[in-house]
């Protein structure tokens, strides 16, 4: 009987693992992680950070922007994709680095997370993102929603994330 029950574990844990990797979904994140800069990124500490009780479907990377190693965590929180990056980069005199890798017309507002200059935009088609500088650590974040985006959401959840990160 106990031998039974043990197979019918197993057998259920591989149907679960033969089902989660038929996921399209699933293979297309496995593509699309790059494992050699994900753990160059994890060695600089660019993926520390605690993510918004809630946040499901996680996926960890290392990418570059514009020639620099950027860590990046890609979540879902109520149903909508969100991405946050961190690279270390140079200070910039005038314009903050934009690590999100979201083009076309955003109207910025400039605003702060917690105490670091930043910019906050919106686009019309309801893409929104956060980018802010560190001049402390020599930093630059960025924080993107994929729809459903408003000023107010993206900051309060970049101060959020910024305040486990300075921890």
């Amino acid at each position: 009987m106990g031998t039974r029950i043990i197979g019918l574990f197993l057998g259920g844990i591989l149907l679960f693992v033969g089902a989660l990797m038929l996921n399209p979904e699933f293979r297309q994140i496995v593509n699309e992680v790059n494992v050699e800069l994900l753990e160059q990124a994890e060695e600089q500490g660019l993926l520390e950070t605690e993510l918004p009780m809630g946040a499901t479907n996680i996926v960890e990377n290392g990418c570059e922007v514009d020639g620099v190693l950027t860590g990046e965590i890609r979540f879902k929180l109520r149903g909508v994709k969100w991405s946050y990056r961190c690279a270390s980069v140079a200070p910039m005199d005038d314009e903050l680095p934009d690590l999100s890798g979201m083009d076309g017309a955003f109207d910025a507002l400039e605003t702060q997370v917690r105490e670091c200059p930043a910019a906050v935009s919106v686009n019309d088609e309801g893409a929104g993102k956060i980018i802010w500088y560190d001049a402390a650590s020599g930093r630059a974040y960025s924080l993107s929603m994929a729809e459903d985006a408003n000023g107010d959401t993206l900051q309060s959840i970049a101060n959020l994330i910024f305040t486990a990160v300075s921890k």
